[in-house]
């Protein structure tokens, strides 16, 4: 039930896993409070690691015939001693660290201080202007458009001019500049010289923007042919159901012979239509998941959770390791939505 409602939900990703928590009032067994679905990755990144029925109440296990014998995590597992000091480390958003240090004979109280990045932009740049663009959105399998009438009657030429950033599928995924002169029903793609009608996977739909741009560039499109006339602009991606990259970044659009300018740094007036795209600022807040795994002599293990994604990403706790406490295994996840630029932080570890 609980995978047949999240295919259906319309939101995608984990919000989707969210909406279907919700939907069926997944609680926790132990506490009774509702399941986020950051608690049920953070619990997954344990399971991952540790695939044993016996720790805690048996949430740390695979129960299926399909999954009960899974390969031993060698991958992002480190080995650390005493001191550790890990500086601008990084973890994948939806990803996992871990980190494992042995203790000794005697028990000693060991200190982990961990300190991460409060915000991670969107995509790898800022702005062309200001402090906000469009952004197309990053998602397979998507049709994203950015449309307005424009009024061309006034003159007998006209330019559209635009700043862009891009980096899309090559050849597989294809960003547009359309015109439409009869009321939407039909488009035409727009080419200049950054654009290609090159379309070896039949997913292009004529003169379209692919690759990856570098960095901002300047696009001067003629309207020419479209002067004297009403017409629908629309900024359009769209991309397939597979690889996706970070998609276009457009800024401070003008079409000078009619007066028209947006930098976009004020709220969208209502002659956007926006269907997929997004006004962004690139800057979201960074969060991260951290549980300490211990080890002990008579073979209990527990899991004690550290940080979660409504904490501060900083804190500092002290713990006793060495002799009933053979191992610790330190998890780390970055839990930011939408981007995938790496969560970066600060690790040390001390013996007191």
């Amino acid at each position: 039930e609980f995978i047949k409602t999240m295919v259906a939900d319309d939101a995608n990703g984990m919000q989707s896993v969210q909406n279907t928590l919700d939907v069926l009032g997944i609680s926790d067994p132990l506490t009774g409070e509702p399941i986020t679905a950051s608690q049920v990755f953070a619990e997954w990144t344990t399971a991952n690691y540790l695939n044993d029925a016996k720790v805690g109440d048996g949430r740390y296990v695979y129960t299926h015939p399909d999954l009960a014998n899974l390969v031993e995590i060698t991958g992002g597992v480190e080995q650390i001693g005493l001191p550790t000091t890990l500086e601008n480390e990084s973890v994948n958003q939806w990803g996992t660290n871990y980190y494992t240090l042995k203790g000794g004979p005697d028990t000693q109280n060991v200190t982990i201080q961990f300190s991460g990045n409060e915000t991670v932009p969107v995509i790898p740049t800022s702005a062309h202007s200001g402090q906000l663009a469009m952004w197309s959105n990053r998602v397979d399998d998507s049709d994203a458009r950015l449309t307005r009438e424009v009024d061309l009657t006034s003159v007998s030429s006209a330019t559209l001019t635009f700043w862009a950033w891009y980096d899309i599928e090559e050849l597989w995924d294809f960003a547009y500049v359309m015109v439409s002169t009869d009321g939407g029903t039909t488009w035409t793609p727009i080419a200049t010289d950054r654009t290609t009608t090159d379309n070896p996977f039949n997913t292009g739909y004529g003169a379209g923007y692919t690759a990856a741009s570098g960095d901002w560039v300047q696009e001067t499109l003629d309207l020419s042919a479209y002067a004297g006339q009403k017409i629908r602009l629309r900024f359009e991606y769209i991309t397939d159901d597979a690889v996706v990259r970070d998609g276009f970044l457009l800024d401070d659009v003008s079409i000078p012979e009619i007066g028209f300018s947006d930098d976009f740094e004020q709220p969208l007036d209502a002659s956007w239509v926006t269907e997929g795209w997004a006004q962004i600022d690139n800057v979201l807040r960074q969060s991260f998941d951290l549980q300490l795994i211990q080890e002990m002599a008579d073979g209990t293990i527990t899991v004690e959770p550290l940080l979660t994604d409504e904490d501060a990403p900083s804190g500092e706790w002290t713990f006793p390791l060495g002799g009933d406490v053979q191992n610790w295994t330190l998890v780390v996840s970055g839990l930011a939505p939408v981007t995938i630029i790496p969560a970066n932080f600060n690790l040390t570890i001390t013996a007191q």
